[in-house]
């Protein structure tokens, strides 16, 4: 397992001319192997391996497949910058929860005073 959250990446526009369908980010898990190859939210998942990915359910049968602490690479576009990025999967026990962009793991309380 990665230890992410994703989403299609559908076109919103039904007039814009057809783009390749893809796999965008929206959340990462506390401890994960995402967390920990850097990958963020909002990051877009073109390929695993060298072999690309249209959509969430082929991301997901490619990745059930694969047996946990095998190393892969997934090519990511971040921004417009493309990019490869390392990372070894791990069994589903080992991944934390998934969490927005910039919150606290549950398990670090918070610093701010109350009131």
């Amino acid at each position: 397992m990665l230890g992410l959250t994703s989403a299609g990446d559908d076109n919103e526009n039904d007039d814009a001319p057809a783009e390749p369908r893809r796999v965008k980010i929206t959340m990462i898990a506390d401890p994960s192997p995402a967390l920990k190859a850097g990958l963020k939210a909002e990051d877009i998942i073109l390929a695993v391996d060298g072999k690309p990915v249209g959509e969430i359910g082929e991301l997901q049968r490619r990745l059930s497949d694969t047996e946990a602490g095998t190393e892969i690479t997934l090519s990511i576009d971040r921004d417009g910058t493309l990019m490869d990025v390392k990372l070894t999967l791990a069994r589903i026990a080992d991944i934390g929860e998934p969490r927005l962009p910039g919150a606290r793991p549950a398990s670090q309380p918070s610093t701010q005073p109350a009131g």
